[in-house]
């Protein structure tokens, strides 16, 4: 028989136009797996129409972030040594003068791919002076989920945020009175006025362009939506320009919003910030091998033109590889004043963080002649001066970044936790500690030998991390003394946790799967929560799960989808039950180490629940391809 799984990833080479590397043949990639991976390592996930789930198989997972990240692999390069801040020089940046500067370094780069040799950088300016770099610092905040009150008094739900004062967009907001959604089946924003479990369109805005809507912010009376689409350059040879847009509308009148100002910056939309009043924009801009002529970065300019950046907002890593374009651009929510410069580093993203002052963007670097598939991660660090934007140092550690909930900044240190391989292709894990300049300073070294990350939980000078093979193990990590972080304690139990959540200073709850046996080994086979008694660190305990056979949710693989009442000290999550026969959501309570289920709520209107969200007492389970609301109470 066909593997189904080889095919999925044939098919988004293909969908690229880009040659896979002979490594990645299906001869080679089923021989490897045969050589390096027992059956007992599989995990088989149910279907969902809406989603991809990663496969827990150590080798599979890295071919399939192969095929996800081809057309924007990461390739920035090393750390930064200079002891000054980086507006002196810096042998690790390059900055350039001129767009022949730019062209030629790209087209080596381009070349290097192609051919797999190596590449010798150039004596191209460095001049941080005429990049204007300027210097800041930071440190972020954790979110333990709190209530948000309108202007009206009326209390509601926010979106599940990594860092309290950084905002994240999402696919649903609501202000406490209204409902904002991007309806992805009809391409158009739904706005949906909600009082006492009643809702009533209000308006739609359609998107009129060739773009699709991927998020949205609500900030007072403006609602910020960002899009995503693709603009030819020569259709007859399919080549084209990735565009990401961003429109604000004035949302006083919710019948009749009005467009106040747009914004556009070149590349597929990856993730975005808001803090206070600035918008940032992050997105990835990809040079493929067949383009004949390297396409250069673009952003809006203050004159409203869609223009080539000047070349001294451009830079790149010295011995960086690859010809793509991460591109940061920033928003002024309040009047569309954009930033005094828009920003491209060679190199594409992976993840990011955000804290109140710096933004750190990742990527990952694959060794493609390798059979271990080994990686490194890159990180860029940038300052963020209101809407002024400023790339301060960069570093790199060995492995893979599970998600955006790996990283976290506190007091000038940027603690980060990877995945990484060894010789012989088994998973190892590894937290850094770096300091302001991302330099290593700190370590904790291969814990959890073959097993990888799957969810992390930093909470002051501690760190929460799980990791998967049979069982799923939470160790509790001490980062008080930088140079010298310590695993204090470990504990263990079935299945695994995807998103770890602070219950109180002694108690962490665990979302993610049930699993079980099954001829081909561990399988999922549901939803699980867990709650882990973090009160001695040194003896961590499991004092409380639930398992829920043929239930599954958005929130196993993306923390926005989780509410958190702390006022009523509920949680509540959108759900698919009876192995997706049905719709609905399921509210629960983690107190006095007791995991208890206030409501099972199932819907005879939604097709697929995305999303839920409170208003007062009522719960709202969205589902925004179908553009359906349900709602109920919890009495």
């Amino acid at each position: 028989m066909k593997n189904k799984n080889f095919d999925f990833i044939s098919s988004k080479f293909d969908d690229e136009n880009i040659n896979a590397p002979e490594s990645l043949s299906e001869e080679n990639v089923k021989a490897r797996l045969e050589k390096g991976t027992s059956t007992n390592n599989i995990i088989k996930f149910k279907p969902n129409n809406k989603r991809f789930v990663k496969s827990a198989v150590s080798i599979a997972a890295a071919i399939a972030l192969v095929v996800v990240s081809i057309s924007a692999v990461n390739y920035f390069g090393s750390r930064v040594t200079n002891n000054d801040d980086i507006t002196s020089s810096n042998e690790d940046i390059i900055y350039f003068s001129s767009r022949d500067e730019i062209d030629e370094l790209m087209k080596e780069r381009l070349d290097d791919e192609k051919s797999g040799s190596g590449f010798i950088v150039k004596n191209f300016k460095k001049s941080a002076e005429e990049a204007e770099i300027a210097e800041d610092g930071a440190t972020g905040k954790m979110n333990y989920g709190e209530d948000t009150v309108a202007s009206s008094g009326v209390s509601h739900s926010d979106t599940y945020k990594q860092v309290d004062a950084v905002d994240e967009a999402d696919i649903v907001k609501t202000d406490g009175e209204y409902i904002y959604y991007l309806s992805n089946g009809e391409r158009e924003i739904v706005i949906v006025s909600a009082k006492d479990g009643k809702t009533k369109n209000a308006s739609k805005i359609k998107i009129d362009d060739d773009s699709e809507p991927r998020e949205l912010f609500v900030k007072d009376n403006t609602l910020v939506v960002i899009t995503s689409g693709t603009r030819y350059i020569d259709k007859k040879n399919y080549e084209y320009k990735t565009i990401t847009n961003v429109k604000a509308y004035d949302i006083k009148d919710r019948r009749n919003p009005k467009e106040k100002y747009s914004y556009s910056q070149s590349g597929y939309y990856d993730s975005s910030r808001m803090i206070g009043d600035c918008v940032y924009i992050v997105s990835n801009e990809s040079n493929f091998y067949y383009i004949k002529n390297h396409i250069y970065p673009c952003a809006t300019d203050k004159d409203g033109k869609f223009s080539e950046l000047p070349p001294q907002n451009v830079c790149a890593i010295k011995d960086g590889k690859g010809g793509n374009y991460t591109v940061i651009g920033a928003l002024d929510v309040s009047n569309g004043r954009k930033a005094k410069k828009t920003k491209a580093v060679i190199g594409a993203t992976d993840k990011i963080y955000c804290s109140e002052n710096n933004l750190y963007i990742t990527g990952v670097n694959y060794d493609f002649n390798s059979y271990t598939f080994n990686s490194e991660c890159t990180i860029v660090k940038i300052s963020l001066e209101k809407t002024n934007i400023n790339i301060k140092a960069t570093g790199r550690v060995k492995g893979n970044v599970n998600d955006q909930y790996s990283m976290d900044e506190k007091d000038g240190y940027f603690r980060i936790a990877t995945t990484k391989q060894t010789q012989k292709g088994n998973d190892i894990n590894v937290l850094y500690v770096l300091d302001e300049k991302l330099n290593e300073v700190g370590r904790v070294n291969s814990f959890a030998k073959n097993e990888h990350i799957e969810a992390v939980k930093y909470i002051g000078d501690m760190a929460y991390v799980i990791t998967y093979e049979q069982t799923d193990p939470l160790f509790i990590i001490d980062l008080k003394d930088p140079e010298n972080p310590d695993i204090l304690g470990e504990v263990k139990i079935s299945g695994f946790s995807t998103m770890l959540v602070p219950i109180d200073e002694k108690t962490l709850l665990g979302i993610g799967y049930s699993t079980e046996e099954n001829e081909f080994g561990e399988a999922t086979n549901g939803l699980k929560l867990a709650l882990f008694d973090i009160s001695n660190p040194a003896t961590p305990k499991v004092i409380g799960e639930k398992e829920f056979e043929g239930v599954d949710s958005e929130v196993q693989n993306e923390p926005k989808a989780l509410v958190v009442n702390s006022e009523k000290k509920y949680f509540a999550i959108p759900a698919t039950f009876d192995d997706y026969e049905s719709q609905g959501a399921l509210v629960f309570t983690a107190n006095n180490g007791k995991i208890n289920v206030l409501k099972k709520f199932v819907s005879d209107r939604l097709i697929e629940s995305d999303r839920c969200l409170y208003i007062d007492d009522f719960i709202y389970a969205i589902d925004t391809y179908e553009e359906i609301i349900d709602s109920f109470t919890l009495d």
